[in-house]
């Protein structure tokens, strides 16, 4: 993977100060690319149980027809 600043895709917020601010504290404090992705597997995990434990979730009505002879 080349590790030139132009192959990486460009965004307008990578150049804005909180970025960079965030970028050296979370650097300063060792925290690896995949920590954050894990993180956001973490909020992902947490928001899908938020939505299912929702009193106002109920469960999807099925698209097939009982009829079908694919459906049970």
């Amino acid at each position: 993977m080349p590790s030139t600043q132009s192959a990486r895709r460009p965004l307008k917020t990578r150049n804005t100060a909180w970025a960079r601010g965030l970028a050296r504290w979370l650097v300063a404090r060792r925290v690896a690319p995949n920590h954050i992705s894990l993180l956001s597997l973490v909020f992902a995990a947490l928001g899908t149980a938020a939505m299912l434990l929702s009193p106002t979730a109920r469960p999807q009505a099925s698209a097939m027809p009982a009829d079908s002879p694919l459906g049970a």
